[in-house]
């Protein structure tokens, strides 16, 4: 039996590389896998790009970090653990 860290890693392991995440699909996903609502943050990281046909630098918000925080034992005691993101596409668990 897989305690609570492995099935969030899990969770989160089985999303593709270019998964447009939502923390409310998230919470209600792992509420049902954990018996347990647990917070979720996601940190973003403004990237200016250069639109080149309009000669104008635009911002794009890229998803950096997810840290996910629940009780590992039904109890009140909390971890969190936190996912980053090497790239805009690319999860580190």
């Amino acid at each position: 039996m897989m305690n609570r860290q492995q099935i969030i890693k899990e969770y989160l392991s089985r999303f593709p590389s270019d998964y447009d995440f939502n923390i409310n699909t998230i919470m209600d996903d792992l509420h049902k896998l954990l018996g347990e609502k647990p917070a979720v943050d996601m940190k973003y990281e403004k990237i200016p790009i250069l639109n080149e046909v309009l000669n104008e630098a635009v911002e794009k918000k890229v998803l950096t970090e997810i840290s996910i925080t629940y009780s590992p034992d039904h109890n009140f005691l909390l971890e969190t653990l936190v996912f980053k993101l090497n790239s805009p596409n690319e999860i580190e668990l």
